[in-house]
């Protein structure tokens, strides 16, 4: 995936129900415009299956998390989403600092 990239999965449907809820089948399936996935940069070096990638510069690393979002947006549009949800993308694991994330989303 490219750096500032975002993969666009159009049409998906969700059938399963999450973790809390042991994925049990839903009655009815759940259709969503799209769903979209952004690579976002791993700062964490305890995490052995995926190799640091966060720009050492803060600049940099700001400027590219905010293409990333833009990515996610106009992905979105692209798809003639009406709702984004957006979790707390690459903040839990990956130790994205969530300030920079929370002002990508507001740029955009």
């Amino acid at each position: 995936m490219p750096p500032l990239g975002c993969v666009v999965s159009p049409n998906v449907e969700i059938f399963r129900e999450g973790t809390f809820r042991g994925y049990c089948c839903l009655e009815k399936p759940v259709c969503l415009c799209g769903v979209l996935s952004v690579a976002m940069f791993n700062r964490n070096p305890g995490v052995a299956d995926s190799p640091l990638d966060c720009p050492e510069d803060p600049a940099v690393y700001v400027k590219q998390t905010q293409g990333k979002l833009e990515s996610m947006v106009l992905g979105a549009f692209d798809l003639g989403a009406e709702v984004l949800v957006v979790p707390d993308v690459g903040c839990g694991i990956f130790q994205n600092d969530p300030l920079v994330v929370e002002i990508g989303r507001a740029h955009v």
